[in-house]
């Protein structure tokens, strides 16, 4: 019998750049949303604005400079396809 793997449970609290091809758009670095990111966004009622912090609270990780507003300012069609894209690689619908 092989022996266990211990993990380091402070170890998953780190958050690593990642980087994902939004087509028509370029690459973005962004970092994968916690569970405390997941529990506040869920306390939001309106969509859009769910959205906003999901793109936000992800670019941001890799980008600290990026503001909210400055993700309000983009074009509606990129901002579609990046937050399509950002849900296709870290999909959390079915936490709860």
């Amino acid at each position: 019998m092989s022996e266990p793997i211990i993990i380091d449970p402070k170890g998953l609290a780190v958050i690593k750049t990642e980087y994902v091809e939004v087509e028509g758009v370029g690459t973005f670095a962004y970092g994968r949303l916690t569970v405390r990111d997941l529990s506040e966004i869920r306390k939001i009622e309106d969509e859009i604005e769910q959205s906003y912090q999901i793109v936000h609270r992800m670019l941001a990780r890799a980008n600290p400079e990026l503001t909210i507003e400055e993700i309000g300012d983009w074009d509606p069609h990129v901002f579609k396809r990046v937050f399509e894209r950002l849900i296709e690689v870290s999909d959390f619908r079915g936490t709860n």
